[in-house]
């Protein structure tokens, strides 16, 4: 357990950006910026490292950047400045995964299809791409919903859906932007306690962005605070709860003592 006074002695030491070791790296960004042609300088001079099986958090005032580097990242845009890096990946089918605030799915499609569509854009085979869907709609828990169109789910189970169309790819890196924002809040929690479990099974890497400082804390080993735009890290905040997060950990003192941190540097940063 840890006391306020040494879990703010290590917040106020952490520099922003950079873990405490090098092993193991993942993503390296390094003086990344964007303005678009618009003139708008969304994103500043941003550094920051991910290492393998790290839950690392985005928070900040809404359109600080946080989108644009998940995007940036991704490779859906290019930087203005900076380059980023992408370290010890293993697997070539589907290095970065990324899920969006909307499940996106095809409405024509069934579940089960819906969760086969990047395989099929891949040319994985057709019994392998079956196998693979179905075992991962059972590890979300929609055994049984396979044949299920989208409009026949509620919006939990659709983002369960796209989760795991991205999960099938074993992804080494996984992007989320808001994803469980659109779902009420004991789904949420719900979604976020088995999308930890899903990492741990997986050991995958998740750069995370929300608007909700206590999603931010019960998911996250880290908590990147940013500034107003142009977007920039003020402020690392280490999350000192272990890798298996139970729910009863939501009402604890501690726990809100680390959201009162985080949303102290959020105020500031806007």
């Amino acid at each position: 357990m840890t006391s306020k006074s040494s879990l703010t002695d290590t917040v106020l030491e952490n520099k922003p950006g950079h873990p405490q070791t090098e092993n193991g790296r993942v993503l390296v960004v390094k003086n990344v910026s964007k303005t678009y042609r618009t003139g708008t300088e969304a994103l500043g001079s941003t550094n920051l490292t991910l290492e393998k099986g790290e839950f690392v958090t985005l928070v900040g005032p809404s359109g600080c950047g946080k989108s644009t580097l998940l995007r940036l990242i991704a490779g859906l845009i290019t930087p203005t400045e900076g380059t980023i890096e992408t370290h010890a990946f293993e697997n070539k089918r589907g290095n970065i995964g990324f899920v969006f605030q909307d499940a996106h799915l095809l409405p024509w499609r069934t579940a089960q299809r819906n969760v086969e569509l990047l395989l099929e854009v891949a040319g994985t085979p057709i019994t392998e791409r079956q196998r693979l869907a179905r075992e991962t709609l059972e590890q979300l828990g929609l055994q049984g919903f396979e044949n299920a169109y989208p409009r026949e789910l509620s919006g939990g189970m659709k983002m369960r859906v796209s989760l795991a169309r991205t999960l099938v790819l074993r992804p080494e890196l996984f992007l989320m932007d808001e994803p469980f924002a659109a779902v009420d809040e004991i789904t949420r929690h719900t979604l976020n306690e088995d999308f930890l479990k899903l990492q741990r099974n997986y050991g995958f890497t998740t750069l995370f962005v929300t608007h909700s400082v206590s999603e931010a804390v019960f998911m996250s080993t880290r908590v990147i605070v940013m500034s107003r735009r142009p977007g920039l890290i003020i402020k690392e905040i280490p999350v000192p709860y272990g890798g298996e997060r139970k729910p009863e950990l939501r009402t604890s003192a501690e726990f809100a003592e680390t959201c009162r941190i985080v949303s102290r540097f959020l105020l500031e940063g806007a």
